[in-house]
């Protein structure tokens, strides 16, 4: 089963977004990704990698998840898949934000 995860996280500089870069690029059973610093938003394709599992990985960068979406597809060529939303999450602070 293919699932994409999309995460509303407040990143403040590139040092955000490559905080979180670097931790998904390691996390295994993440097919790709893209971060969008602009958009506020992490977009994660997964295919042996819960939601939860993921969120973990993005807040022990100690970045703000401000909400998520789930979105699963039975198979690739699947053209409906469910989504559900996520609530807000715990805050956290950026330390060059910080530091500003």
């Amino acid at each position: 089963m293919t699932s994409t995860y999309k995460f509303n996280v407040v990143m403040t500089c590139s040092g955000c977004s490559g905080a979180i870069d670097r931790v998904l690029k390691k996390t295994e059973g993440v097919s790709s990704y893209d971060i969008s610093l602009e958009k506020q938003e992490v977009l994660v394709h997964a295919s042996s990698i819960s939601y939860d599992d993921v969120l973990a990985k993005i807040k022990k960068t100690g970045k703000e998840v401000k909400s998520g979406e789930v979105h699963r597809l039975e198979s690739a060529s699947s053209a409906h898949g469910a989504a559900f939303v996520r609530p807000r999450l715990e805050p956290h602070m950026c330390s060059r934000a910080m530091h500003r």
